[in-house]
């Protein structure tokens, strides 16, 4: 596992070009979600929001997630010109249409599940009546170890979904069967799958702390952040190559 750990700092370095379709997507997400803002809200208004959001993001993730699989192909391969590495890379390009009509349901259902996770978690303690019943009798900082326990929850339920991706990219593209036989894989791996998450959890947790320390300080903040993109594409390749290297050796 090691060994995999620190093979991907230099697969992710040498496919960071995928950095930018990540920044340019992120930017316009921003932009409609600053956009959707100013108009009343209504239920109508949230339910177009939400609808836009699913398709938007899961147009986007099967092209990069896709991208991301062809680049992780190529990079296996060796060129003996660069001609040839440029042809291949044309070739990957050229593919993009094939990968968004193959993945596009799939990561609907995807992105579908994880926005109404998302919502059920962030909305869970204004939404759950019992609580506003708790709530007379607890301080405020038991109502935050509440919070806590929340995102806590939350993660839990990420180490789930840790091969969610990779097995609809690679094997299923029923995104529900898909789900089903990820877990399934996680439990017949469980402690190098427990051990991967935990890993990548806690440099999670380093690079948001370094976010908020350095938050004063405009050059670092700027550097930290796009630590922030080359970590997204540390992690997906990391999670690909486990992947192949535990169920497609």
């Amino acid at each position: 596992m090691l060994k995999l750990f620190v093979k991907n700092f230099k697969l992710a370095f040498d496919n960071i070009i995928l950095t930018a379709p990540l920044i340019i997507f992120i930017s316009i997400i921003s932009a409609y979600i600053n956009f959707a803002k100013s108009f009343d809200n209504t239920f109508i208004k949230a339910l177009f929001t939400i609808v836009t959001l699913i398709t938007i993001v899961s147009a986007f993730a099967c092209i990069w997630f896709y991208l991301v699989k062809k680049f992780l192909k190529l990079s296996d391969k060796e060129f003996v010109y660069d001609k040839d590495r440029v042809n291949a890379l044309k070739e990957t390009l050229k593919a993009i249409p094939k990968g968004f009509s193959k993945y596009f349901l799939p990561f609907i259902g995807i992105t579908s599940a994880a926005m109404l996770l998302f919502l059920i978690s962030y909305n869970f303690f204004d939404a759950n009546i019992p609580f506003y019943i708790f709530q007379k009798f607890v301080t405020a900082d038991n109502i935050n170890s509440f919070r806590g326990i929340t995102f806590i929850t939350v993660s839990i339920t990420a180490f789930w979904g840790l091969l969610w991706i990779p097995e609809v990219l690679y094997a299923e593209l029923n995104p529900f069967k898909a789900l089903i036989y990820s877990i399934k894989k996680i439990i017949m791996t469980f402690p190098s799958s427990i051990l991967l998450y935990l890993y990548i959890y806690i440099l999670f947790i380093l690079l948001h702390f370094a976010v908020i320390f350095l938050m004063g300080n405009p050059f670092l903040y700027f550097i930290v952040l796009l630590l922030y993109y080359y970590f997204a594409i540390y992690v997906t390749t990391l999670l690909f190559k486990y992947y192949e290297q535990k169920f497609l050796g």
